[in-house]
Parts: structure tokens; C-alpha cells; sequence
């Protein structure tokens, strides 16, 4: 089947950071991944998507507050392994996802 992916980095802003991934969530097929720094916190309201990354922080700002802001979202495909990578030199860290189309 036809398969897209999506890399992201959104922006901050709460409601703004859900529009974009809506409207990106618009133009794939039916089976897609949206993978990247979604800057969001909380559910992300995105229909027929599972969130299927790691749910840990992946984000550590000034090693003061973890949070978990890079997200992997994926329509009609089923996980087999999700993981945070080393930072590295990053703020971020970065993911791994293995999938297979449903």
C-alpha cells in the first residue's frame, strides 16, 4: 500500500501546533506516520491516528523540566517497537519506530 511519512517540528503555541498537524494529518494517505518535534503537550486530538511513540520525556529544558514533546502519530499501520534514542548534542531525543502497514 501506498505509505507517507511526515516529519514535523511545530510550532509552540498549544491550539496552533494541533491546526498544523490536522491539516498535514489531511494531505496523506491512508497509511501515514507523523513523526517529530510536535511541541505539544497533552492529547493531540488527532482522529483516526494512534500516538504510538514512547511516553517519556523527550525534551529536557535547560535539565530543569522534562517533557515529552516529540510525538509519533501513525494511520493504518501497526507498532512493533518504539524508542528514545541518546540526545547527543541535542535538547532533543531523537526516535526510533518500527512498523508494519495494517
Amino acid at each position: 500500500p501506498e505509505f507517507a511519512v511526515a516529519n514535523v517540528h511545530l510550532s509552540h503555541g498549544q491550539i496552533l501546533n494541533r491546526r498544523q498537524l490536522h491539516r498535514i494529518a489531511r494531505f496523506l494517505p491512508g497509511h501515514a506516520m507523523i513523526i517529530g518535534d510536535c511541541n505539544m503537550l497533552g492529547p493531540s486530538l488527532l482522529p483516526r491516528y494512534s500516538d504510538i511513540g514512547p511516553r517519556m520525556a523527550t525534551h529536557n529544558a535547560g535539565h530543569i523540566i522534562p517533557l515529552r514533546l516529540d510525538r509519533c502519530f501513525v494511520r493504518g499501520l501497526t507498532i512493533l517497537e518504539a524508542a528514545l534514542l541518546n540526545r547527543g548534542t541535542s535538547d532533543h531525543r531523537p526516535m526510533a519506530v518500527i512498523c508494519l502497514a495494517d
